[in-house]
């Protein structure tokens, strides 16, 4: 029940939610229209402060960020919508980063809002190019991983990626109906092949560890809890049943006195007959063992065959059983990667060491014209110039 004490204090709790933290009301976006008749509009992330790194950092980053929206807000395709529709430039600081990299992240995009009413834009949820700024997210995530939390590290993910071009400072791939261009450093890869060794060690983990969890899930019984039971809880049934009869036996005929006591200790032995039909059972299963499995077999073949080899794991598409191609020779499309755990330098969190240009492959009709106008203006060059 609340005291008045607590009712007040929720009061000022809820007060307080409602009202912008002190020294932070200038993270706050607004919402400014300009153009012809408010159809440009710009919704810019001012945040200058992020919590777990330096100012200067997020100076730094802030410096980036505010380059980017120079560069797409002096562009006629995107400060000039078509009639009749509208384009939104926006910003976000502290959005999702690279997983463990302890760098700042970003994005940056166009969007184009679905209507344009008395004079606004609404219902903004149409993008037409975004730039993401140190974010692997747009490249690949959890969901397109073939090894999910790889090595039991949570966030670290193996993939098979088919780039259209792969090369130094440049990545172009498809992902989920859309074009991505990473333009990444060209000192450090982004990418890196993992080797067959630490996929076939992984693929034995995995199921060991399920094993392990269903084991310690299973209500399995021993000897020694049968004879628990008859020490203990036989005798504790049994007296429970006599303290239930005190109240009715002046009710009851001796013959019936024994029924119900016979019929108890029939119910006892019933019991303990079902625990040591369980043991049985447990045992049988314990003696057949489980099914092969000819994934895991292989996968125990092959941990021999690849150990310190040094070879990258690849597989081979075709069959039942999923299985590496040792040739050393990996077509695009069959190599296991991983995003590079060296790829970004801590030490420099507020810099711009990877950039993704992020775009539909098919826009609705609409969208269609502004988009591919603003992608095809973007300078690249000029873009991939702000990753070191």
């Amino acid at each position: 029940m609340f005291t008045k004490a607590r009712m007040l204090a929720v009061a000022a709790l809820g007060l307080a939610a409602s009202l912008p933290a002190a020294g932070f009301a200038q993270d706050a976006r607004t919402y400014v229209a300009t153009g012809d008749g408010g159809r440009y509009v710009k919704l810019i992330d001012p945040k200058t402060r992020v919590v777990g790194y330096a100012p200067p950092a997020v100076q730094t980053f802030r410096g980036h960020v505010d380059r980017l929206l120079g560069q797409l807000d002096a562009m006629p395709e995107v400060n000039r919508p078509p009639s009749g529709l509208c384009h939104q430039l926006q910003s976000w600081i502290e959005v999702s980063g690279a997983p463990d990299a302890r760098v700042l992240g970003g994005e940056v995009g166009v969007m184009r809002p679905l209507q344009y009413l008395n004079g606004r834009c609404i219902k903004t949820n149409n993008g037409l190019v975004m730039i993401g700024l140190n974010r692997t997210s747009d490249i690949a995530g959890r969901n397109d991983a073939l090894v999910a939390d790889a090595e039991g590290r949570d966030g670290r993910h193996w993939f098979v990626l088919t780039p259209d071009v792969e090369r130094s400072g440049r990545l172009v791939l498809k992902r989920n109906q859309r074009l991505v261009v990473a333009l990444t450093r060209p000192d450090a890869p982004l990418l890196v092949p993992v080797s067959a060794e630490r996929y076939v060690t992984e693929r034995l983990r995995q199921p060991a560890v399920e094993t392990a969890a269903q084991a310690g899930s299973e209500d399995r019984i021993t000897e020694a809890d049968i004879e628990r039971w008859r020490r203990e809880e036989r005798p504790r049934r049994a007296a429970e049943m006599e303290a239930s009869l005190k109240d009715v036996a002046a009710s009851l005929t001796p013959q019936q006195l024994a029924e119900i006591r016979a019929a108890n200790a029939q119910g006892l032995e019933l019991a303990e007959q079902t625990l040591r039909d369980r043991l049985r059972l447990q045992a049988e299963a314990d003696a057949r063992g489980r099914p092969r499995d000819p994934q895991l077999d292989y996968w125990r073949r092959a941990a021999a065959e690849v150990r310190g080899s040094n070879l990258p794991a690849c597989l081979k598409l075709a069959g039942y059983v999923e299985t590496l191609d040792l040739s050393g020779a990996c077509p695009s499309g069959q190599q296991v990667v991983e995003f590079n755990p060296a790829y970004f330098d801590v030490g420099r969190p507020g810099d711009l060491q990877l950039l993704t240009l992020v775009t539909p492959l098919q826009a609705d009709s609409g969208s269609e014209p502004s988009r591919r106008a603003i992608w095809e203006a973007l300078d690249v060059e000029r873009l991939a110039a702000l990753v070191r």
